[in-house]
């Protein structure tokens, strides 16, 4: 009888969901369904860790016509830090999209933005309402949740790409910048004014800056080549009090852990960097994964399966709440250590595309949003 109800289960989800999938068709994996076709873009979630994945694009029906951003190509997926509930994405060409719950309101397109090839969201930790998007070589940010953007940085310099941006969890108002020239740049007013604080070389891009969650003092920088730098700076910044403004834009104990990460021969370019909970560093270069649990002064190469060895890895995450729980996808495979690395299971992706972006929620971690993109 479990059989019976259990080959009945799968036509049935499949009549489900052709209503929101008519530009796809689908197929059955061990990982859940799949998508194929022009319909099988946008944002997938998993409740189980990644193992199962189900469609988490629809859009709030229009006249009862049901709608979904699954032919989007996502770049990023923020969450909000006051409540995990709260989702934004980054998408190819069509803006910023935000959900209040993806499995109970649906995603709505931020029309301010809606045309607009959007890399990055950032969402301020002490004011919900405050988001900041980065787009080719300008930042806007709202106060409003949304209603309303409003340019707070442009570089006028012939393909300047902003890469990354990261924001003071102690002081909300202290931003650090990163470029493609190799420029790290900081504000500590919000955004309104910028200084450039270090220059890693025009050669060297600035692909991602993290702080340390423990320590929010402490900024580390990964450059397109795969090293990483840190320094410490300033997070009690006055932008009112003048005699203290070469402190509040300081780089000190500056940190180049290039040639420690040059001797593991990961590879020449980077693909990904994250921060765990408990201050633990994870580097993706081409298809290599490395860590540190030192802050950088000695690095490990894990050892990835052979299989999916073979392919450069798009997104890395890490549980915020175990590190030892390890995340990244490629191209066509989503794999998982529970082991601190030692060990890998891997599953097909729920889509034809690429994966692009993972994101653990941090305070419910069996919970994994996936973006994915056309290649």
């Amino acid at each position: 009888m479990k059989n019976k109800l259990k080959k009945l289960y799968f036509p049935a989800l499949a009549l489900l969901l052709l209503p929101l999938l008519s530009a796809c068709s689908l197929s059955f994996t061990s990982s859940g369904v799949k998508l194929t076709g022009l319909g099988d873009g946008g944002v997938f979630m998993s409740e189980s860790r990644g193992n199962s994945w189900t469609p988490a694009s629809a859009v709030p029906s229009v006249n009862g016509q049901a709608r979904t951003i699954s032919s989007e190509d996502i770049k990023d997926i923020a969450i909000d830090p006051s409540d995990h509930s709260t989702l934004y994405l980054a998408t190819i060409g069509r803006g910023v999209w935000t959900t209040s719950n993806v499995k109970t309101a649906g995603w709505n397109q931020l029309a301010a933005l809606k045309d607009t090839d959007a890399r990055m969201i950032l969402v301020d930790p002490q004011s919900k309402c405050t988001v900041y998007v980065l787009s080719g070589s300008q930042i806007m940010k709202t106060t409003d949740c949304g209603r309303d953007f409003f340019q707070i940085y442009q570089d006028d310099s012939a393909d300047l790409v902003l890469t990354t941006l990261a924001i003071d969890n102690s002081n909300h108002n202290n931003l650090y910048l990163g470029n493609s020239r190799g420029d790290i740049l900081k504000s500590i007013d919000g955004g309104t004014s910028w200084r450039v604080i270090k220059h890693l070389g025009t050669s060297l891009a600035v692909m991602k800056i993290a702080l340390n969650p423990k320590n929010n003092a402490e900024i580390f920088v990964a450059a397109k080549d795969g090293s990483v730098y840190s320094f410490v700076s300033n997070t009690k910044t006055n932008p009112a009090n003048s005699q203290e403004i070469e402190q509040n834009f300081a780089v000190n104990n500056w940190q180049d852990d290039a040639a420690v990460i040059k001797s593991l021969k990961l590879g020449a370019g980077f693909r990904d960097f994250t921060i765990g909970g408990d201050g633990q560093l994870f580097l993706a270069v081409d298809s290599s994964l490395a860590r540190s649990k030192d802050g950088g002064v000695t690095w490990e190469k894990l050892t990835l399966l052979a299989t999916a060895s073979q392919s450069f890895i798009n997104s890395l995450a890490v549980n915020p709440q175990d590190s030892g729980e390890i995340y990244y996808v490629t191209s066509n495979t989503f794999c998982h250590s529970d082991d601190s690395g030692v060990s890998w299971t891997t599953k097909s992706l729920p889509s034809s595309r690429a994966g692009s972006k993972l994101l653990v929620d941090y305070q419910d971690p069996e919970i994994i949003y996936l973006g994915v993109i056309k290649e």
